[in-house]
């Protein structure tokens, strides 16, 4: 249950930072770049935490699970699909907290889009020993989608640390204060300003004794965290910007390939 609270700000990348940088000189092309896909493609890489942005990044995240999901003879996932309302306050509002959600029985599905039955004939299953070999080998499956991805997804691990960064911003340490007392207000529970998001979640919201308090809380976390969220975002917007441009490259080649695979924005 520790996704609850988790991704309050942003989502989580794992590859480690490299040196990809453009200049103005290599945006030949640029105009054939899609906006919105674009603008997605940004959501997902350097997310803001806003639920607009959120949905708009969650829909590469299925898209890219989906391309995995159909090698192996499964279906694509809907782009609109949400997995978790982890993090998305907006929607921890309109559809409760991860433990309360189920998106199997909120969709009306007879599955889970996230975890399809393989068919053996085409991924057959294999031990680790086995899939280690194959990597070795260079005949592990890769998606087509991997390559561009790689190169964004290296700026996930310098961002997750600037959305760190910015909790010492005092804009975003007044909120965080203010954070403190909107949660006990209604919780009965005080938890200590710093990483107040995960200190509510471990304390609060992840304790066997208060999941049926949970349902009832959806509202009044969502306005608690609402002012809060807005000051993280406007002090990642310039930060934002700037990557952007800095960036522009590899977000436009990442953008491209995944308008040539099928995306839809």
């Amino acid at each position: 249950m520790a996704r609850v609270w988790a991704g309050a700000v942003g989502a989580v990348f794992l590859m480690a930072v490299a040196g990809c940088s453009s200049s103005k000189a290599d945006h030949e092309g640029a105009d054939q770049v899609d906006p919105q896909v674009f603008q997605d493609v940004v959501e997902y890489i350097m997310p803001l935490g806003d639920s607009a942005g959120q949905a708009r990044g969650r829909r590469i995240q299925n898209f890219a699970a989906g391309l995995a999901m159909m090698h192996c003879g499964g279906r694509s996932i809907p782009l609109d699909y949400v997995s978790d309302t982890a993090g998305d306050i907006e929607l921890i509002r309109e559809r409760g907290f991860p433990p309360d959600y189920d998106p199997v029985v909120y969709y009306g599905l007879d599955y889970d889009p996230y975890d399809q039955p393989k068919d053996p004939a085409v991924c057959p299953p294999k031990s680790r020993k086995e899939l280690i070999a194959e990597r070795e080998r260079g005949e592990e499956w890769r998606s087509p989608l991997a390559e561009a991805a790689e190169a964004v997804n290296r700026l996930g691990r310098p961002w997750q640390e600037l959305q760190v960064a910015v909790n010492v911003d005092p804009a975003v340490v007044d909120q965080a204060r203010a954070l403190v007392d909107c949660f006990e207000a209604f919780s009965g529970v005080r938890v200590g300003v710093e990483n107040v998001v995960d200190n509510f979640g471990g304390l609060v919201l992840n304790q066997s004794e208060n999941l049926d308090k949970l349902a009832g809380w959806t509202d009044d976390y969502a306005d608690c965290m609402e002012p809060y969220v807005k000051a993280v975002a406007e002090r990642l917007r310039p930060e934002r910007e700037e990557w952007i441009e800095k960036y522009r490259e590899v977000l436009e080649a990442f953008a491209v390939k995944l308008v040539d695979l099928g995306y839809t924005p």
